[in-house]
């Protein structure tokens, strides 16, 4: 399976290992390894082993392969969604310090204003996609189903089972995709093309330098 969470700033120094879905029944191989000085080598030869179903249940389930297939769908999106939420929030950082560049540039209150006010906006109606209301979190109102909550639904419902995914988890994790992929579009448009458009107006308006920009030419 794939790694599903982007790696933040903040977990650099972290220890924690990621966890992710069972492992399907079938045979696997163990070895234990050392890493010394950037050197990986192996400690153990390699250890076969036999991964079962413990128990059958009532009802006829998805074959282990057709589990296993949806579970790497389910990552493969989530992979997505954790790149496509980082990136959104660095994006929303960054209107924060673009406010404060605008506020010390010599042109008038006005059209730069608006457009910037715009972007923001768009980036926080495109998180509500993504993550849902946060006011509404923020006292326990109910959501509108979001892209994370659908792919959620997917993810609880078949994580810990081996029966497999339902007519409801594959629906929830279809639409999920389908979704996602407008999200995906209207993020990028914004973040590639948008943004930096706005940034190049604002320098040429005598904005100061903002982490992230070319040194200016003297």
């Amino acid at each position: 399976m794939p790694a599903t969470t982007a790696v933040s700033e903040s977990e650099t120094g972290s220890r924690s290992e990621p966890r992710g879905m069972m492992a399907a029944p079938g045979e696997y191989t163990a070895t234990l390894m050392k890493e010394v000085d950037g050197k990986i080598a192996s400690i153990s030869e390699p250890v076969k082993f036999n991964v079962e179903r413990m128990r059958t249940g009532a009802l006829k389930g998805a074959e282990p392969e057709e589990t296993v297939e949806f579970w790497k769908e389910i990552a493969d999106l989530q992979r997505s969604t954790s790149a496509a939420s980082r990136t959104l929030q660095e994006a929303l950082k960054r209107t924060d310090l673009l406010t404060a560049a605008l506020k010390r540039t010599p042109a008038a209150p006005g059209n730069l204003d608006t457009r910037l006010h715009g972007l923001r906006q768009a980036l926080l109606e495109l998180d509500e996609k993504l993550n849902g209301n946060r006011s509404r979190q923020q006292v326990g109102e109910p959501n509108n189903p979001t892209i994370n909550r659908r792919i959620s639904v997917a993810m609880t419902g078949t994580r810990s089972s081996t029966y497999g995914p339902t007519p409801t988890h594959k629906r929830s994790l279809e639409i999920a995709h389908e979704q996602f992929k407008e999200f995906k579009h209207s993020l990028e448009e914004i973040v590639e093309k948008k943004l930096p458009e706005f940034e190049k107006v604002l320098q040429d308006a005598g904005a100061p330098w903002v982490k992230g920009q070319p040194i200016p030419e003297n």
